[in-house]
């Protein structure tokens, strides 16, 4: 009996030792990428899927007030494009081509056939490279907040665009370029967003490696990404009513995707699945369980 006790008591006191480790390790997993680890987390159960897919300078962690609640009835996967977050960093070429099959590769891991990808930003940008590349692979594309602006087709109107968005990269592209990160998420930060919540985007911003940085804005505005064909797959456009925002927008974005459907968010600025998530979430979900996603192709 003494003998049982003691085995007992050693499970307890390694099941003891073992839980903090478990407690932290959470749903991560690996897919790879080229020899290197692409991190993605896996969670919640029902279709369609969703692939999240994060902005220049983020992370997998700004979804953080969407995945709880699309988990409950959705199979959600986040992930840190090859790079970014928990992801390696190798010194590469960080070009839309490379992140668009780091989604690929974390799709091909899980398993999962296709889904509803969910970009914000740049991430809008990769989602929209996959389903251009990949249309199978893609049932909708949900852009929040997304870069994914036309050069005007008049030539000279052409021409002022695309050096205004070189002038743009250019800033991150010397050697003090991080040192711009910082005005610049403040100024495209809703003017209601809580400083706590400026400051933990900011540490994220900046725990980015800079060669990842530098190297993915500046493949990100060279030209021959902006002229990418429509993409005929079901869109949801969420925007965030800003000073920003071109008067085409709307127009601009259905030249893209036929298939939209566009709803604005007021009061908040790019961060705006942070800022205002009871607000985010309801669209996101509406458009996920909608008419057009039951009759696109099943994923998995």
């Amino acid at each position: 009996m003494k003998r049982c006790w003691k085995i007992v008591a050693a499970c307890l006191l390694a099941l003891a030792i073992m839980l903090p480790a478990l407690a932290s390790a959470g749903p991560g997993a690996y897919a790879t990428l080229d020899g290197h680890k692409v991190y993605y987390t896996d969670q919640g159960q029902g279709g369609p899927a969703l692939v999240l897919i994060h902005g220049w300078l983020c992370n997998q962690k700004f979804w953080r007030e969407q995945v709880p609640a699309l988990a409950k009835g959705h199979r959600v996967i986040a992930l840190d494009m090859i790079g970014f977050g928990q992801s390696d960093a190798p010194r590469v070429s960080y070009t839309q081509e490379l992140l668009a099959r780091s989604v690929l590769a974390v799709m091909d891991q899980a398993g999962v056939k296709s889904a509803v990808l969910m970009g914000h930003s740049m991430g809008a940008a990769v989602a929209r490279r996959v389903a251009l590349r990949h249309p199978d692979r893609v049932r909708g594309i949900i852009s929040m907040d997304g870069a994914l602006d036309r050069p005007p087709q008049d030539p000279a109107a052409r021409e002022k665009w695309l050096a205004e968005a070189a002038a743009f990269g250019a800033q991150f592209a010397g050697p003090d370029g991080q040192s711009k990160v910082k005005p610049f998420f403040a100024a495209i930060e809703g003017p209601n967003a809580p400083p706590a919540l400026r400051q933990w985007i900011l540490a994220q911003a900046l725990a980015t490696p800079w060669h990842v940085g530098q190297s993915s804005m500046a493949e990100f505005i060279k030209p021959a990404n902006w002229d990418m064909q429509p993409s005929q797959v079901p869109a949801l456009a969420i925007v965030a009513l800003t000073p920003y925002v071109p008067p085409d927008q709307e127009q601009q974005l259905r030249v893209l995707f036929p298939s939209l459907t566009y709803r604005t968010v007021d009061g908040v600025g790019h961060f705006l699945m942070l800022e205002k998530p009871e607000v985010v979430n309801p669209l996101i979900l509406e458009f996920v369980d909608g008419e057009a996603m039951k009759v696109s192709q099943a994923g998995k």
